[in-house]
């Protein structure tokens, strides 16, 4: 009955409505002709950039990679707390800001993003958002007096759109309009999840336009300062399959929710999906049971659907984390963790894509235990 009571949300109607769509959505078929030969039918070039390594730069743990014009930033929030930029032969530049309690300063990276020509950071511990340029200036700063949503974005006028990681009876929206006087100014639910995870994701296109996607929903989003537009289906999900699911879990505590989530042996949901854009395509990833999957839905609505993992026979067809795009590039990463994560049959497969000796020297003699992660960057061939 408790936990009946601290799921059940009372009924409030969102300022902002969704949109009604008018016609069908353009759909991606994520599922259809799986491939596992992904760098082969993809991929034109692959080069590696060892990132200098020495005492005052030592990235711990990767969190994320951005590219930053003609230059590499390299985010680690967990270990070292930094936010390292290194140019394009992996040489060490400068740090963004620095971890403290004064002006320019954060006590946490939780949510580091680069739209444009600007670091954007939203620090958890101390409620701040700071917006640096490529320098590492400060261009501005707002620290809020109470808490946000765990994701936000600043928008234009001093105004953020933030994202809720689930739903309560303080907090029974998932989308809302904030001012810089901390207060709510437009709500909006696209979608219901009665659980704390996830919060979904906001992102910013090639063009300017900003989505909103979770993984508990088929569409995609267009979020304006008015507006929540759906703007494209994804094809993942069977009619009714998400109610099911969560109709199933709703009462579940946090621990046995996420268990049931993130099932891989047999789970029945997609638990999360992510999203890369360049000038040719949509790439999309997302896991179901077992599976990871990598897809390249091309703007010309040519899909391609790649297996990337399959857990039932340990097998990694891409092993690796796409952290960012850049015109047709894809950038990754090869640390302790990837020597782990990848093993000797799936290295070997790996090494045997790789056309220059120099590369494979490269690779076979990283140790990963003194050295800084090399950064992967992926061509994408060019569809006519």
């Amino acid at each position: 009955m408790q936990m009946h009571e601290k799921n059940s949300i009372k009924h409030v109607e969102p300022t902002v409505l969704v949109d009604t769509v008018n016609g069908k959505l353009p759909q991606w078929e994520l599922s259809e002709n799986l491939s596992t030969d992904f760098f082969s039918e993809e991929v034109d070039s692959i080069s590696f950039i060892p990132l200098e390594t020495n005492d005052s730069v030592l990235v711990g743990q990767v969190s994320g990679i951005f590219y930053l014009g003609d230059r590499l930033l390299i985010v680690d929030a967990n270990k070292a707390q930094r936010i390292f930029v290194f140019d394009m032969q992996g040489k060490y530049q400068y740090s963004i800001g620095s971890k403290g309690e004064g002006p320019g300063q954060y006590a946490s990276l939780n949510q580091v993003r680069v739209d444009k020509d600007t670091i954007n950071v939203f620090d958890w511990m101390k409620w701040k958002y700071i917006c640096y340029d490529i320098e590492g200036n400060v261009l501005y700063e707002h620290a809020f007096h109470k808490k946000m949503p765990e994701v936000l974005i600043r928008l234009e006028n001093q105004t953020f759109v933030g994202a809720y990681a689930g739903y309560y009876e303080k907090y029974p929206f998932h989308l809302s309009w904030i001012n810089e006087c901390d207060s709510i100014v437009d709500t909006g639910l696209p979608i219901r999840n009665p659980h704390p995870m996830p919060a979904g994701t906001l992102q910013y296109t090639l063009d300017g336009t900003l989505l909103f996607y979770h993984s508990l929903c088929d569409t995609i989003y267009e979020i304006s300062k008015r507006r929540i537009i759906p703007k494209y289906s994804l094809g993942l999900y069977k009619e009714g399959e998400v109610n099911a699911f969560l109709s199933r879990t709703k009462h579940m505590g946090k621990g046995e929710y996420l268990k049931t989530l993130f099932d891989s042996r047999d789970g029945d949901i997609t638990n999360y999906f992510s999203l890369f854009e360049t000038p040719d395509a949509w790439l999309v990833e997302h896991q179901k049971g077992p599976f990871v999957y990598f897809s390249v839905v091309g703007k010309d609505e040519q899909t391609r659907n790649y297996i990337r993992t399959d857990m039932n026979s340990r097998k990694l067809y891409i092993p690796f984390s796409m952290m960012d795009v850049k015109g047709n590039w894809l950038l990754s990463y090869i640390d302790e963790n990837f020597q782990m994560k990848i093993g000797e049959d799936n290295r070997s497969l790996f090494l045997n894509q790789l056309v220059s000796e120099e590369d494979r020297s490269l690779l076979n003699n990283y140790d990963a235990e003194t050295q800084n992660p090399i950064i992967c960057m992926f061509h994408l061939k060019h569809k006519q």
